[in-house]
């Protein structure tokens, strides 16, 4: 019986020693999530921690940009026509078709616009640069949107088309145009006699009547036109 009660008393220490292990691991355990605890954030704080500003010292947005384009939010609201916008800075950039408002300026002409990557475009009729070039046919741009209406020529695409007639066109503002030969309507009325046209260059041309420009010049005998087209018959 001694035996058996030393076997069971060492039983008993080895649990207690066993137990007193788990708890000093266990407090070492708690006193270092307590240390750490002090250094990271708690769960209140991990959803109020600000995003790190980029280089122009603004915050990151796009992730909040991107949810309220898959949900379809577009807060920002111009009371003037009812357009939406997602970012605050593109309403107020709408804002200035409303206002008039051209803050960009060409210091050779003098040109003002809305937008600044309308002046660099403008700009470039100045210094004559071309950047955007046909891989087709080798003619240069110097504004990215042409250059992109130019390669439909060569790929055939027209996206607009007349329901009327069927008729195709590479740009809508053509189509529009078109569509004015069904309805007859002509919105370009000339200031002096009133004759009204279809769009705002024949309107131009016309105006050459009344003002006597003519800046179309016959290379073979020097006679001046005010349309090109009278060239060739001169020829």
């Amino acid at each position: 019986h001694l035996e058996i009660k030393e076997e069971e008393d060492e039983l008993c220490i080895s649990h207690d020693e066993l137990s007193k292990g788990e708890n000093e691991e266990q407090l070492e355990l708690k006193q270092e999530n307590e240390d750490t605890s002090s250094v990271s954030p708690t769960h209140e704080e991990k959803n109020h921690i600000k995003p790190e500003p980029d280089e122009k010292g603004n915050h990151h947005k796009n992730s909040n940009i991107q949810r309220k384009v898959h949900r379809g939010k577009r807060p920002f609201l111009c009371m003037t026509c009812g357009k939406s916008f997602l970012k605050k800075i593109d309403l107020a950039v709408h804002m200035r078709i409303h206002t008039g408002e051209k803050p960009f300026s060409c210091k050779t002409c003098g040109k003002s616009f809305n937008r600044k990557f309308m002046l660099i475009d403008h700009m470039r009729i100045h210094t004559g640069e071309k950047p955007f070039k046909c891989l087709s046919c080798g003619k240069s741009f110097n504004r990215k949107s042409g250059f992109y209406v130019h390669s439909k020529i060569h790929t055939g695409e027209r996206d607009f088309s007349c329901e009327i007639c069927g008729k195709s066109f590479i740009q809508k503002i053509n189509l529009s145009r078109h569509m004015m030969c069904h309805t007859d309507e002509r919105p370009f009325p000339c200031s002096t006699c009133g004759k009204q046209f279809r769009s705002k260059h024949t309107l131009s041309s016309h105006m050459r009547v009344h003002t006597s420009v003519k800046p179309f010049q016959c290379v073979t005998c020097g006679k001046k036109f005010n349309k090109k087209t009278k060239i060739n018959d001169s020829q």
